[in-house]
């Protein structure tokens, strides 16, 4: 969480860009999650769709941006974003909230678990920090919860104010 309590402080004096913060808000997670994939993505403005702003691929060493999840198509999904603070899903496979990405994005990407956590600010929901494990299924343990819940929050309102550059 170092980094990305770095760039919030420079961010605030204008002088790192969105896209230095989003890498470094996946990486830390990343690090102290141990995950396989970490992404950020962002609401559009009517809630329509996802779109990912950044994405960390640990196994391939790569950051990659991209990609969006429209409401229509996962509107079960989206429910529970724009609903709850965090999704956990130890099995994708198992959960009635992810049932409906898996041929669309968990199984072409090999994902088996996931801990969503939906960022907030002013209360409303603007985004969704995604961790994700492609190795095996994983049951997340309350820390890695409470981790990527000070993560997300700590963010929030810097990521607010940079998220237009990605959408």
């Amino acid at each position: 969480m170092q980094q990305t309590r770095q760039y919030i402080e420079t961010l605030a004096a204008n002088t790192v860009p969105g896209p230095m913060l989003l890498q470094s808000i996946c990486k830390d997670a990343a690090t102290n999650l141990q995950v396989d994939l970490v992404s950020v993505w962002f609401f559009s403005e009517t809630y329509d769709r996802i779109t990912c702003a950044c994405r960390y691929d640990v196994l391939a060493d790569t950051v990659t941006s991209g990609g969006t999840l429209g409401r229509a198509a996962h509107p079960v999904y989206f429910q529970h974003l724009l609903s709850e603070t965090r999704l956990i899903a130890p099995d994708v496979e198992k959960r009635s909230y992810t049932v409906e990405l898996l041929d669309t994005y968990f199984r072409p990407n090999k994902i088996k678990s996931l801990l969503d956590y939906i960022l907030v600010h002013n209360s409303e929901p603007i985004g969704v920090i995604c961790c994700e494990n492609r190795r095996t299924t994983r049951d997340w343990r309350e820390e890695d919860v409470r981790y990527l819940n000070m993560l997300g929050t700590m963010a929030a309102a810097a990521l607010f104010q940079s998220r237009s550059e990605f959408l």
